[in-house]
């Protein structure tokens, strides 16, 4: 059987055919599809590229899921809606520098505390990460842009850059050896807290409503 389908793709490659499935070039090594492709009339070319150029940014985005994540995040773009989700990505980065602030307070703890300490962080890390992955973006992927849900984006928007600015780019926010450090980063956490229970209670799609916006996104190529 396995002889079969080998025979059956040489002659394919042999030919330059159009009537390989889908399913059977997908099987090929990458030069071999690159060859089909070269040797295939004009037709047939334009389609298996197309296959081609998808399980490139399958591979490139880390499977499946993490394409469909890709999507999702296109059209949560598309819909003005970004900067909810950016908020929650930008708050991440600024974890480590929250963590170190609470280290350097705390730099002559004994060992053991610090090693509990790191734990801590080490959790509290994880639970930002699964929050976003398992709850914001879900929220996210089927928000309907809804004047409330575009107005409160904006506001998000305003947060968000002035956070990054302060931590990152100008560097006007406090240092981490500064006590209102922590009051910010309190401050922030709990904007996130209320921001995803707000997001909770907004209007959203139908899955078949994101799936029609995914459908008709223009096409990405995998350089870009």
């Amino acid at each position: 059987m396995k002889l079969c389908i080998l025979f059956s793709l040489l002659a394919s490659l042999t030919r330059g055919e159009d009537s390989i499935s889908d399913d059977d070039f997908k099987k090929l090594p990458s030069a071999k599809q690159l060859l089909l492709i070269d040797r295939s009339p004009p037709e047939a070319r334009d389609r298996l590229t197309k296959i081609r150029n998808r399980l490139l940014l399958i591979d490139k985005y880390g499977g499946e899921q993490g394409w469909k994540r890709h999507q999702e995040d296109r059209v949560i773009e598309g819909r003005g809606l970004g900067y909810l989700g950016y908020f929650f990505k930008s708050l991440r980065q600024a974890f480590p520098r929250y963590e170190a602030m609470m280290f350097s307070k705390n730099s002559k703890m004994s060992s053991p505390r610090q090693e509990e300490m790191q734990r801590h962080f080490d959790e509290e890390k994880k639970s930002l990460e699964v929050r976003f992955d398992d709850v914001v973006h879900p929220l996210l992927a089927r928000l309907a842009p809804s004047a409330e849900a575009l107005q409160l984006a904006k506001e998000v928007e305003s947060i968000t850059n002035d956070m990054r600015n302060r931590y990152w780019l100008d560097g006007t926010g406090p240092s981490v050896d500064s006590p209102s450090f922590k009051r910010e980063w309190d401050a922030l956490t709990k904007f996130a807290d209320q921001l995803v229970e707000k997001l909770k209670t907004l209007p959203r799609l139908r899955p078949e409503q994101v799936e029609s916006e995914i459908n008709t996104l223009s096409t990405e190529f995998p350089h870009r």
